[in-house]
């Protein structure tokens, strides 16, 4: 089990997101917003593999909110 900051919202909320595509908005650089899938969530860090490639490893604290992504279904 990975651990978090029980006092970390959105801590809580990323590691409800698991495994699913995210659009989360930063506070530094300039409020910079990105999709990507959480990988984990350990030590107050976010793990992120973004939707084009790469993977970021960023501190919750520079997290302002984190919004699921729908995931596109046939109609």
């Amino acid at each position: 089990m990975s651990k978090h900051r029980e006092d970390c919202n959105i801590c809580k909320t990323l590691c409800d997101y698991r495994g699913r595509l995210i659009f989360v908005k930063f506070k530094c650089p300039t409020y910079f917003g990105t999709a990507g899938t959480v990988l984990d969530v350990k030590n107050n860090l976010l793990i992120l593999d973004y939707i084009n490639g790469g993977i970021s490893v960023t501190c919750c604290d520079n997290i302002c909110y984190v919004l699921p992504v729908a995931a596109n279904t046939p109609g």
